[in-house]
Order: C-alpha cells, then sequence, then structure tokens
C-alpha cells in the first residue's frame, strides 16, 4: 500500500452572493448591506472541519468574501464547503485546483442535497455532516484508497454532543474582527 503525502490542506469558503437575481431586490440590498452583517460570520462548518484534522496537517482557510485565492499555492489538497449561492463559484475554484492537479473535495449543503451535480466538479463529494466522515476520508486519501462519496449510513446519525468545538482560535490571525462588514459591532 502506497502512502499518499497530506502535510498541507486548503478549506475555502467560495465568495458569497447577494440573495436575488431581480435587479430591483439586489440593489435594495447592497444599498442596505450594513443590515447584511450578521450574514457574514465564520463558516461554522469549516471550524468544525479543522477541529476533525490531526494536528499534524497543516490547514490554511481562506474565506474568499474577506481574502483572495493564490492559486500558485501548492496543497495536497483543497475541500470547499458551499451552499447554493456559493456553488457556482466553488465550480470555479475546484475546476482551478483540479487543472492544476491537486485533489478536491467538497461538502456542505448543496453538495448533501446534489451530490451527482458536484461530482462532476470534484474527486469526492462528503455526503451530511462530516463529524464521522471527515476523518475516515481523510484516512482513505492518505492510503490511496478515497472514494468518490462518503456518506452516513441510512440509519445512522451524527451524535453532536462529540462533536468538535469549532476552532474559533483558528481564525486569531485574521483580519475579520476590525472588517466593519464583518458582524454586527453590537457595542
Amino acid at each position: 500500500m502506497t502512502i499518499r503525502k497530506l502535510n498541507h490542506i486548503c478549506l475555502i469558503s467560495p465568495k458569497r452572493t447577494i440573495w436575488s437575481k431581480t435587479d430591483r431586490i439586489k440593489n435594495v440590498l447592497e444599498e442596505r448591506s450594513n443590515l447584511l452583517k450578521p450574514w457574514y460570520s465564520p463558516n461554522l462548518s469549516i471550524l468544525t472541519i479543522v477541529g476533525l484534522t490531526p494536528s499534524n496537517i497543516e490547514v490554511s482557510y481562506i474565506d474568499e468574501d474577506f481574502e483572495e485565492i493564490d492559486f500558485n499555492i501548492h496543497y495536497d489538497m483543497v475541500g470547499i464547503s458551499a451552499m447554493t449561492q456559493q456553488v457556482t463559484r466553488g465550480y470555479e475554484i475546484a475546476k482551478e485546483f483540479r487543472r492544476r492537479g491537486t485533489y478536491v473535495a467538497m461538502g456542505g449543503i448543496h453538495a448533501s442535497v446534489l451530490p451527482d451535480e458536484v461530482l462532476k466538479w470534484v474527486d469526492t463529494v462528503i455526503i451530511g455532516e462530516a463529524e464521522d466522515l471527515w476523518p475516515q476520508f481523510l484516512e482513505d486519501f492518505k492510503e490511496n484508497r478515497e472514494k468518490r462519496s462518503y456518506k452516513q449510513p441510512e440509519g445512522k446519525f451524527v451524535d453532536l454532543t462529540k462533536s468538535p468545538v469549532p476552532s474559533y482560535d483558528f481564525l486569531k490571525n485574521k483580519n475579520y474582527f476590525k472588517n466593519p462588514k464583518y458582524f454586527y459591532n453590537l457595542i
């Protein structure tokens, strides 16, 4: 069995768009963007996945609402978490990293609802809660036996009381909290 190198993973939250294709509604939402600040909060799924990733693997996190992706950086794997309003951008990101030879996995609500669509763009899709699936996927990846999809067995549910605390400390070197677009300033 050949062991695959897994030293550095990049987890990405794709850029989000306003929830309307109607110009009039979109314009009103953009004009009142200060009311949308609760929308800009850390990606809880990604912070949970950080907590599920062994400490000997370096993890980078890019929230595309606040920073650009440097496609020239080499990662052993890229993981993307996307809601439906982010998935088109997520597919663009996946396409570019795969073009460069990087393995790409995707999870999130869109991947869980439409896994067959997502599989057209990525190497592996994580369907449902990652608490049990992510560690198994990482082990399979290292041993070169990863599957195209990972899904909780029918009738088995994740015990969320055993889920790791989201790794908010992972954000300590980010400037998100200084950005007026991020979070409501309740003080």
